[in-house]
């Protein structure tokens, strides 16, 4: 029972800090999508297409991760370098939170500290699981860029309260 109240603690925490002190930044051209399950579906091909089509490999990004799908809510912002479209280096802006355990144990939440999921590639890997329903999530709402095709905003939902948003901005190829 403490440690459902104290997650719920956290989740509230997170959530107001997320909301007062996201960090803003510059970006291109934004295409919204609306959130009907066809249109995602139009969208992200079209998306996908122009992105496989640009033939990026090699790109710095930087990434913003709010997650309450897994406890303990976190918050991540890094800057990733994808070299040959492979986790390059790391720039971590705001760390994610470590839980500190009993017996010199902590956790850290995966959703923000599993920076291989964040690179472009993987991300259309997610949204695509999550299209053909092998995931047990919902898109509430999914952004691209215009002019490389990128996913640039993702905001995620499941059953329940859970909620996961993803902000990409600073994209600059190397």
């Amino acid at each position: 029972m403490k440690i459902k109240i104290f997650t719920s603690i956290l989740a509230t925490l997170f959530l107001v800090i997320n909301s007062s002190c996201s960090a803003v930044y510059p970006t291109t051209t934004i295409t919204k999508t609306s959130t009907s399950p066809d249109s995602i579906r139009d969208s992200y091909n079209d998306a996908r297409e122009k992105w496989n089509t640009g033939g990026v490999v090699n790109y710095n990004i930087t990434v913003d991760v709010f997650s309450s799908i897994l406890p303990p809510p976190c918050q991540m912002i890094a800057t990733l370098v994808v070299m040959d479209n492979k986790l390059f280096s790391i720039q971590e802006l705001v760390t994610p939170v470590t839980i500190e355990l009993p017996e010199n144990q902590s956790i850290q939440n995966p959703e923000c500290s599993d920076y291989e999921r964040y690179t472009i590639s993987n991300q259309f890997e997610f949204v695509e699981d999550i299209l053909e329903n092998s995931l047990s999530y919902e898109i509430s709402s999914i952004e691209f860029d215009s002019d490389y095709g990128y996913i640039s905003h993702l905001v995620i939902t499941t059953k329940g309260e859970a909620y996961k948003e993803v902000l990409f901005t600073d994209f600059n190829i190397r």
